[in-house]
C-alpha cells in the first residue's frame, strides 16, 4: 500500500466521504494488515474507464527553426545555444 500523501491534510473536511473507514484501512486500527488486502475499500470504483490522456505539446514544432552550428535562431524565443 502506498504511503499517504502528505498533502492530504490540505483536503476540506466536507469533501471526504468515509474518512473514519478510510482512515481504519490506512492505519489498520483494528484490522490486520494482512487482511486488508481482501478488504473492499470504502469508496466507490469508478464507474467508467478514465480517458487516454495523449500527450499535449507547446505549439513548438510549428514555429520555423533556423540551425547554424553551435547557435539557433528561432522565431519566437531568438537566438539561442544547442545544448543537445
Amino acid at each position: 500500500m502506498n504511503p499517504i500523501s502528505r498533502f492530504i491534510n490540505e483536503i476540506p473536511e466536507e469533501l471526504i466521504e468515509g474518512k473514519e473507514e478510510l482512515e481504519e484501512v490506512m492505519f489498520g486500527s483494528q484490522l490486520d494488515r494482512i487482511a486488508i488486502k481482501d478488504q473492499e475499500l470504502p469508496f466507490e470504483k469508478p464507474k467508467r474507464k478514465p480517458e487516454r490522456i495523449v500527450n499535449q505539446t507547446t505549439g513548438g514544432e510549428k514555429e520555423a527553426w533556423q540551425v547554424g552550428g553551435d547557435k539557433a535562431t528561432h522565431k519566437k524565443w531568438g537566438q539561442g545555444t544547442i545544448v543537445r
